[in-house]
């Protein structure tokens, strides 16, 4: 079975994943970079923290915040978007079902839970799987059944 649409985008593909990876982190990383010394700063003359409990409260916080806007990225925004996140539209490319049409959510929630895998090493998992599949798809691609393609 012929792809639905070219999948020649491996070199869109690695900028684009490290365009998505900077923006999906922007919320996160700022929400670290706030919280952390508030939680951690204060020390006891020991080096003990002061107050553990806020310690894993801010903790808790940045977990959730690291879930929510990541499943809200790589997840939700594709499937409303037509298969593109931002580094994606920039980047001219989409994707798409392995036998044509838009994923569903659990496609796209299949691919960003492989992102662990793909995105092993900086990515090079991903990238040599890609580079070495006959439809040029990471493990995540092929776990959900997607493609991506020029737009």
């Amino acid at each position: 079975m012929a792809p639905p649409g070219d999948t020649g985008v491996v070199g869109r593909r690695v900028v684009q994943y490290i365009v998505d990876g900077f923006l999906s982190s922007l919320l996160p990383g700022l929400a670290y970079l706030a919280l952390f010394p508030l939680a951690f700063a204060p020390a006891e003359p020991d080096g003990s923290l002061r107050n553990p409990g806020l310690a894993l409260i801010a903790l808790l916080v940045l977990a959730v915040l690291w879930i929510v806007v990541y499943i809200g990225y790589w997840v939700v925004w594709p499937a409303k978007a037509g298969g593109r996140t931002l580094g994606m539209r920039l980047l001219g490319i989409k994707v798409v079902r392995a036998e044509g049409g838009e994923p569903s959510m659990a496609q796209h929630f299949v691919r960003w839970i492989l992102l662990l895998v793909d995105g092993l090493f900086a990515g090079l998992v991903g990238l040599v799987v890609i580079l070495v599949s006959d439809r040029r798809q990471r493990v995540g691609d092929m776990a959900a059944g997607t493609l991506v393609v020029r737009d």
